[in-house]
């Protein structure tokens, strides 16, 4: 499964602890741990990422995981290569909204797709994919988180 949203949807609460499905058990890859250190700021999100890491993780994870879901703002630029590998009837692709815990008809984190601008190339480059690429409506499912930041 590939799990993407923008930055502060949760998606690393929502897999920072393994899953039972049937007799096994998720493998959850935060993609943002193959980010290169230190992180440049005034560097494109793709350009910080060790993006062969990241697939041989999966690659790895994929042999012996019930379930792999690799997880982060840009994952699915990221797997693009690894999934070709893998039947296509074995990969999903979802999208968790963080919505208004006030309202929960209205995105909270959309906002940032088109009226404001983060102040780094980096959040800005994550911000731009999900503006034009729009993967909320190509994905298998999408998730819609209610409540706030620390919850």
């Amino acid at each position: 499964m590939v799990l993407e949203g923008l930055m502060g949807a949760g998606k690393s609460r929502l897999t920072e602890q393994p899953f039972a499905i049937a007799t096994g058990q998720s493998v959850n890859i935060e993609l943002d741990g193959f980010l290169r250190k230190p992180v440049n700021h005034d560097t494109e999100y793709m350009d910080a990422m060790d993006i062969d890491a990241a697939n041989a993780a999966i690659r790895e994870a994929y042999r012996t995981a019930t379930i792999v879901v690799a997880e982060g703002p840009m994952a699915w630029p990221i797997v693009q290569s690894i999934v070709q590998e893998i039947p296509s009837g074995e990969v999903r692709r979802a999208y968790l909204k963080r919505m208004s815990s006030s309202h929960s008809d209205l995105w909270h984190n959309g906002e940032f797709l088109y009226e404001c601008e983060r102040p780094t190339i980096y959040g800005r480059s994550i911000d731009r994919y999900h503006a034009h690429e729009r993967p909320w409506l190509i994905v298998d499912v999408v998730f819609e988180r209610i409540g706030q930041d620390d919850e």
